[in-house]
């Protein structure tokens, strides 16, 4: 027989054991948080030392960097250089830089011969560190770093200049174990120490003494400052400069240690104390407890020999404690709500029953597809909605899998994609294409949950129908592409304005020197003629700025009387060296073409996108591109019978291909805009639509006949014109009128300024050149009546050409003024005239076209 044991000495002895246990845990918890907390406001304190320590060495280091810096710019340090006055260099350093608190300045010579002042000994070993750093041109710094023979320096250099020409190099070394005071003010008297690593020591900066770092430890700030190391070394903790790599700062841990022993005997006696008191607690605990148990169990054994007396409860008022009342009272309503449980399951059966009318109605009613399916995706119910979606009738819904409304050639990957769907539980719609069985596609988005119904696995699928909502949202996106595109080409017109500019104010110093260039030597010399080659190359060029501000749509389309043959072949040599040998180049130009009123630039757009498009048909196989120019008659009977042109003489321009052809839908569509056969990133769709408006635009036609593999031929018929054409203007070599006038010429491009002034000067004229328009207007505030003329500039910094010349005339009303710009899209010549400005020019200007607009503005005035 089992020994009987009592309740009130096992919770007694629970109550022990689980209080000693818990005092035991709630007392190492207790010491391990007041520790991890003396321990984090030790370290803050130590974080808090090493950012004072390295502010310190901080400020230390710029002021070193400052006054290196100032040495590169004294101009005593400068003339002494240039002139090579050594004794007064060396003077000037050490009355001015003297060495002091561990700091050595010195300058070294451009050729990088000699120090002045000279390198004490112990500083010689860092002469190859300086030979390197004589060649770099800005300020190099090298803070505290280890350069063998004990030396522990940090070094600056900054190149000595004057404008572009380099006189020497001015140095700063600084030995910190040397600046006593300064460790003294930053570590003070305390045991702090300032450590500085070098292979497997730590060398105390202030003492020179040097600790072994154990073996194991690679890295010592691995950790950061965050971190410090505690037992790298016994009684002190070690933080890393988070500043100045290798440098490490230490203190004392002996006062934490104190600190901590204190803690543990206060906390054990503690511990002591309370686990007696609990003994002695736990005791009367135990018999409060076990008394009024007993009394309940003899009551419960009373009801279970009399189960239909009507007294089927516990007496409550037996019971002592209101705790052991709550007891019998929560026995007792247990018994009771037995019986009334009963009842409300009946009456629940009942509403279950009307529940599901109710939804059974809604789900038929609902203006959504509600579809319930097995888990193979048999479908078992559908509503009145889904029939509607589908045209299929509830029947057929019900004997049809959910995929069999999907086209055959998607069924496999949309059910494999409808799985993962259900198995990775997605709550977002899902978007499929169905066939209704009239046969017409339509999108659905559904949503699907897994259910359980009656025990087995199910499938409920709400589906709506978003063909219009899709349909409207393919049209959003071609509208938003159409979007992008344009916005695309009005960031490259963006771009094209801004190299304009600055393409033109590169050519002006080009034309201007060349020009000049050309005065000086005899006209059929050697030089002459090839001074006139680059003249005509400049112009090719101002020809080409111009093209690309027209092509960008930032500048005016001007059609002139025009022979094209020119610029077919210029087209024809810049597609030669970009095409492979593979294709062949065959032109059959008529020189004896007459002209067009037409833009040349276009023109030039029309030959490039289709040559370009011709090289995109041969380029994997190669073949023949054919240029042919011809004059033809309309009336003429080999021409084709469809063209919507009226009689009279055109040019012919034909360009075919040996490639790969187009087939009959393709050609129906080759000049829609965004159509293309290329594929992504190859191209827009916009080459040939742009084609065919810019012909439609010069009144003329054109056509295109492709067979597949046979190539493709485009015809542009072009309207003659019986007008003589001009030559397109050059820049002229003949002498340029001159004068004798006062100019002030404004411009922020120091180039632009000299070769102008040089210009200006050799047609006669007196001229006051500035590179800023303040500085201007201040010699015109001086001097107003002194100048004849303002040439300036527009784009300058602090003030415009705009703003200057309004200032200039609130001065004097009738000053001349002449604008010059390389672009710009905020004045044309009409706002610039109604400012009061004389003349609006673009550069760049030739010596002709400055002189004749100069003469043009003064004689104006006299006149």
């Amino acid at each position: 027989m089992a020994s009987k044991k009592r309740f009130s000495r096992f919770i007694a002895w629970t109550l022990i054991v689980f209080e000693g246990v818990s005092l035991t845990l709630v007392v190492g918890i207790l010491y391990a948080t007041l520790s991890r907390s003396m321990d984090h406001e030790f370290y803050n304190k130590l974080q808090v030392q090493e950012k004072e320590v390295s502010m310190a060495l901080s400020d230390r280091l710029n002021m070193l960097e400052t006054r290196v810096r100032e040495i590169s710019l004294n101009n005593a340090v400068r003339v002494s250089l240039m002139l090579g006055i050594k004794n007064q260099l060396l003077e000037l350093m050490v009355r001015q830089y003297p060495f002091a608190n561990g700091s050595f300045f010195f300058v070294q010579e451009r050729d990088g011969s000699m120090f002045i002042p000279e390198l004490p000994g112990s500083l010689v070993a860092l002469k190859p560190y300086l030979q390197k750093l004589v060649q770099k041109k800005d300020l190099q710094k090298i803070e505290f770093k280890n350069f063998g023979d004990g030396l522990f320096l940090s070094l600056f250099s900054i190149p000595i200049n004057r404008k572009d020409d380099r006189l020497g190099t001015a140095y700063v070394v600084y030995d910190l174990s040397q600046d006593t005071h300064f460790l003294q003010r930053i570590l003070g008297k305390s045991h702090s120490k300032l450590f500085i690593q070098t292979p497997g020591h730590l060398v105390d900066i202030r003492t020179g003494r040097s600790k072994t770092i154990p073996e194991g430890i690679r890295n010592l700030t691995a950790n950061g400052s965050d971190h410090p190391l505690t037992d790298l070394f016994p009684g002190e903790s070690l933080i890393p400069l988070e500043m100045f790599p290798g440098l490490f700062y230490a203190a004392s841990s002996e006062p934490l240690q104190k600190e901590k022993s204190s803690l543990i005997f206060k906390l054990v006696f503690l511990c002591v104390a309370i686990f007696l008191l609990t003994l002695l607690v736990s005791f009367l605990i135990a018999r409060k407890v076990s008394n009024p148990l007993e009394s309940m169990a003899n009551q419960a054994l009373e009801i279970a020999r009399e189960p239909s007396s009507p007294s089927l409860q516990l007496q409550e008022e037996k019971l002592e404690y209101i705790e052991f009342r709550n007891l019998a009272y929560a026995f007792n309503q247990v018994l009771i709500s037995l019986l009334e449980t009963q009842e409300k399951l009946q009456r629940r059966a009942k509403e279950l029953d009307a529940s599901e009318k109710r939804y059974r109605s809604l789900v038929e009613t609902s203006p959504i597809g509600i579809l319930s399916m097995d888990k193979g995706w048999k479908i078992v119910f559908a509503n009145q909605t889904l029939e509607e979606i589908t045209d299929y009738s509830q029947a057929d819904l019900c004997s049809m899998n959910f995929w069999d409304m999907v086209s055959s050639d998607e069924q496999d990957r949309m059910r494999q994609t409808g799985e993962n769907y259900l198995r990775q539980g997605m709550q977002k719609g899902w978007e499929i294409r169905w066939i209704r069985k009239d046969g017409q596609p339509i999108w659905v988005e559904f949503r699907a949950i897994r259910i359980e119904e009656v025990g087995k696995q199910a499938i409920l699928v709400n589906v709506m129908d978003v063909t219009e909502q899709k349909l409207a949202y393919e049209e959003k996106k071609e509208l938003q592409t159409q979007l992008q595109h344009a916005q695309k080409m009005e960031a490259i017109g963006s771009l094209a304005g801004g190299i304009a500019h600055d393409f033109n104010n590169i050519l002006l110093p080009i034309i201007g020197y060349t020009e000049m260039a050309m005065t000086d030597v005899p006209q059929n010399s050697p030089i002459g003629k090839n001074l006139a080659e680059v003249l005509k190359a400049a112009d090719l060029a101002k020809s080409l700025v111009q093209q690309i501000l027209t092509f960008s749509r930032r500048s005016e389309k001007e059609r002139k009387p025009l022979k094209i043959q020119p610029i077919i072949k210029e087209s024809l040599k810049l597609l030669r060296a970009s095409l492979p040998s593979t294709i062949e180049i065959r032109k059959n130009i008529d020189n004896e073409c007459g002209a067009i009123l037409a833009d040349p630039t276009q023109i030039y757009q029309v030959m490039m996108n289709l040559c370009t498009n011709a090289y995109h048909a041969m380029r994997e196989k190669g073949g023949i591109l054919e240029v042919t120019l011809t004059e033809v008659n309309i009336d003429s009977p080999d021409l084709p019978p469809n063209l919507d042109l009226n009689p009279g003489p055109y040019l012919r321009l034909v360009i075919s291909d040996t490639g790969h052809g187009m087939d009959r839908t393709v050609v129906e569509r080759i000049f829609d805009p965004y159509f293309t056969t290329k594929g992504p990133g190859e191209g827009t769709g916009l080459g040939l639509s742009v084609v065919h408006g810019i012909v439609r635009s010069h009144d003329g036609y054109i056509t295109v006949y492709s067979e597949l593999s046979e190539g493709t031929t485009f015809y542009i018929y072009l309207p003659l014109i019986d007008v003589d054409t001009k030559v397109p203007e050059a820049i002229s070599t003949e002498p340029a009128p001159k004068g004798e006038e006062y100019i002030l010429f404004v411009d922020d491009d120091e180039q632009i300024v000299n070769v102008v002034q040089q210009i200006l000067e050799r047609l006669g004229y007196c001229v006051a050149a500035r590179t800023s328009s303040v500085e201007a207007l201040e010699a015109f505030q001086a001097q107003s009546g002194k100048f004849d003329l303002v040439i300036t500039d527009l784009t300058m910094p602090n003030m415009t050409g705009i703003e200057l010349a309004k200032r200039l005339i609130d001065i004097r009303s009738d000053i001349p003024i002449i604008l010059c710009t390389g672009f710009s899209e905020t004045i044309s010549k009409k706002k610039a005239e109604a400012i009061g400005i004389r003349e609006y020019v673009m550069k760049p200007i030739t010596m002709h076209g400055l002189a004749m607009t100069i003469r043009k503005v003064l004689d104006k005035d006299k006149g």
